[in-house]
């Protein structure tokens, strides 16, 4: 367990580039050109579930897709279909919610709640949430909503426009 925590640890420093603490904040109404043209495509990939497209779109530099696995994301996703996890409806419905950005790093995370505490998320923030998760909701909360931290699926799209992460768990 210590050894999954450090690693999860480790991730997350490597996909917001930053050990300190860091400002956080709700994404703006209009995103930047390549963050938005990023998350429209990730979308329209995995609503025509276009594994091609996904696995152009994740680009060949470090992707993260999984806490502890190595390889190719596409093919631990299409995996994750046969095993029940419907990764292109997910992909679609992460990056459809609002987001949060880092200050320092201008890594945009979806959704926000991957960044922002349950409390003080916005009611369609909740909502898009519940919709997502339904009955499980709390399942994707470590020590839970009011108390915790979002651990379920999330995706990072840096300012450049880079994919780098569509990951869930600790």
């Amino acid at each position: 367990m210590i050894a999954r925590l450090l690693l999860a640890a480790a991730t997350i420093l490597m996909l917001t580039g930053t050990a300190s603490a860091q400002e956080i904040r709700r994404c703006p109404a209009q995103l930047p050109a390549p963050v938005a043209g990023k998350r429209d495509a990730i979308i329209a990939a995995a609503q025509a579930r276009d594994w091609t497209a996904l696995q152009q779109l994740a680009g060949p530099g470090e992707f993260t897709y999984s806490f502890g696995e190595e390889g190719d994301a596409v093919a631990y996703w299409r995996q994750s279909v046969q095993e029940g996890i419907d990764i292109p409806r997910l992909l679609a419905r992460v990056f459809a919610m609002g987001c949060a950005v880092a200050a320092d790093t201008g890594s945009y995370f979806f959704p926000a709640a991957a960044e922002i505490e349950w409390r003080k998320l916005t009611a369609p923030e909740r909502k898009a949430l519940q919709d997502l998760y339904g009955a499980r909701l709390d399942d994707w909360y470590m020590e839970g909503r009011e108390n915790g931290y979002y651990v379920g699926w999330r995706g990072v799209i840096e300012k450049d426009g880079a994919w780098s992460a569509f990951v869930a768990g600790d």
